[in-house]
């Protein structure tokens, strides 16, 4: 995925960091093997300061990127560049380019348990973060109880420019004190930024271990062996978000979200892209119900941010180009009550 301020590889087991090398016009870290992410974060072109960019982020050296689901108390892992670890079947099923943004879509399964994963990663074109959106559906006959997700990268930001893996990684913010979770790291030479976060109280958040397969994702919500939750701590560890999903009765979806922002000043545009979906007219965010006032035969640009699991209907449609998806252009002729219904599997 190449946007113009970020890239990214995504692998065939769902965690970042592709397996073959990028094709020409990406800009791998010399001397490394494939892409995790890189970015040109003072967005002053990808050879020029010093450094010229930002990453690789975590290829260097042990390349740690990866995931976890745990149901009912055993985990599953899927994780790291080359997918030395892959317990859960999948590959990814799509990659796409509209309305300014990539999307790949990855999907797996765990047969044993009716359940399935959908990974959805969005890279705004030019955004200096990416979202991943994740769809947990139990498709069986029973309860699928106490449900845990993490997500857990060592950040080695300045290493290839500096040689140095350790990064200083601080709890920004954390839940329930917080209505968002962020974890932050950053190099110790050039200061290259690192933050992983949610805008969900289901969220938390920490630092320590280093393999994805340290502990299990309820340690890192609980922030105990090994994992803080608070604080600060220098070193060559990991950073880690975790979800705390809980039971999914047969038939039920539920998505979370969490974005990997790699330029602080997009910290709140990219938390804000993970939670709840937003309604904007002409770029200026609607409150569930409200009115727009403009003169006849004008136009109106309307957009829903946030919405891309869910089948969005207008009703009625009069004036309106379309009555179906995110955008829609309204030319009104007379006042009209617009209503907006979206179904997703996720309720």
């Amino acid at each position: 995925m190449q946007g113009t301020y970020v890239e990214i590889g995504v692998n065939t087991c769902g965690a970042y960091g592709s397996n073959a090398t990028p094709p020409a016009g990406y800009h791998p870290s010399p001397f490394l093997s494939g892409l995790g992410f890189v970015a040109d974060s003072d967005q002053d072109g990808w050879d020029v300061g010093t450094p010229e960019y930002c990453g690789d982020y975590f290829v260097p050296g042990s390349p740690v990127e990866g995931w976890q689901i745990q149901i009912d108390g055993t985990t599953w892992t899927n994780t790291d560049q080359f997918c030395w670890t892959s317990e859960v079947p999948g590959d990814v099923v799509s990659y796409e380019y509209a309305g300014g943004q990539y999307t790949v879509v990855w999907e797996g399964e765990i047969a044993s348990e009716d359940f399935t994963i959908r990974q959805t990663t969005i890279l705004p074109e030019d955004a200096g973060y990416f979202v991943t959106r994740l769809t947990f559906c139990n498709n069986g006959t029973d309860v699928l109880e106490d449900i845990y997700y993490n997500r857990n990268v060592d950040p080695d930001n300045d290493q290839p420019w500096s040689g140095d893996f350790t990064t200083n990684n601080i709890i920004v913010f954390q839940p329930p004190m917080d209505d968002r979770a962020l974890v932050t790291s950053e190099g110790l030479t050039y200061g290259c930024y690192l933050g992983i976060g949610a805008l969900d109280t289901d969220a938390r958040v920490s630092y320590g271990n280093f393999a994805t397969t340290a502990g299990d994702p309820e340690d890192v919500w609980d922030a105990t062996g090994g994992y803080s939750g608070s604080g600060s701590s220098v070193g060559d560890i990991a950073n880690s978000i975790a979800f705390y999903v809980g039971d999914l009765e047969p038939g039920e979806c539920v998505c979370k979200a969490f974005a990997y922002i790699l330029n602080e000043d997009d910290l709140e545009e990219a938390l804000e892209l993970t939670g709840a979906y937003q309604l904007l007219a002409d770029g200026v965010e609607l409150p569930e119900v409200n009115e727009v006032n403009t003169c006849q035969g004008d136009t109106i640009f309307f957009e829903i941010n946030n919405a891309d699991e869910y089948e969005w209907t207008w009703f009625p449609p009069t004036f309106l180009d379309t009555d179906e998806g995110i955008s829609v252009i309204c030319i009104p002729g007379d006042t009209v009550i617009y209503y907006l219904t979206g179904v997703s599997e996720c309720g």
